[in-house]
């Protein structure tokens, strides 16, 4: 169940801002200055770049990379909560035992580092899990005109033609994993905290 609510919820969310998702990664592979430059990059700002991906691509231009992008999320956020519930489920008589009520406990007891745990962990697996589609979603949403890529299945054959299939769809997964475990845990774990801090609150106000 946590699993399809996270991943229906995901694709929801990525069709919603493919838009601004192309923008952005168009800003970052551009190595021409937005501004204050002699020599100016193509796109200047977020509503000239949207009304040229427009008038040159059409308005599918905007969601161009969707596809991976939902292939991308739907493992991403399936996994991650596929992976967090079995990873309270394995570690439950660690988190209740010699615990007290809810508001007795401290911040940062052991559940509460579990929760930063569990939560680097489920960020792993996603990553690991969506690496490759987000690898693709990158490279089609950077294309302009003339694309190199026409098709998903173009970008896939030619990545492993060119690199192989593991360096080829896992280039860069050392420096993302790097930067997903301290994300995901603070998410996580800070979620958790203040949670706790909301009702310990909520106790002592009830009209919160």
């Amino acid at each position: 169940r946590e699993a399809l609510a996270g991943a229906v919820s995901g694709a929801v969310t990525r069709v919603a801002i493919s838009p601004l998702d192309v923008i952005k990664i168009r800003f970052q592979v551009q190595r021409e200055a937005v501004s204050g430059a002699k020599q100016l990059g193509k796109y200047r700002g977020v509503g000239q770049a949207l009304a040229c991906v427009v008038k040159e691509e059409g308005i599918v231009g905007l969601w161009r990379g969707t596809v991976p992008g939902l292939l991308l999320t739907v493992p991403y956020t399936s996994v991650q909560f596929f992976a967090l519930e079995t990873f309270k489920g394995a570690t439950a008589k660690y988190r209740t035992r010699g615990e007290g009520r809810q508001g007795e406990r401290k911040l940062l007891d052991r559940e509460r580092l579990l929760s930063f745990v569990g939560g680097a962990c489920a960020g792993v697996a996603a990553t690991a899990a969506s690496y490759p589609f987000d690898l693709l979603r990158t490279t089609m949403a950077a294309q302009g005109v003339p694309r190199q890529y026409p098709t998903m299945l173009h970008a896939v054959r030619g990545i492993i033609r060119e690199r192989g299939p593991f360096r080829g769809m896992y280039a860069g997964f050392g420096a993302t994993v790097v930067e997903i475990i301290p994300y995901a845990a603070l998410q996580f774990g800070l979620f958790d905290i203040f949670t706790t801090l909301y009702d310990r609150v909520g106790e002592r106000s009830p009209a919160l």
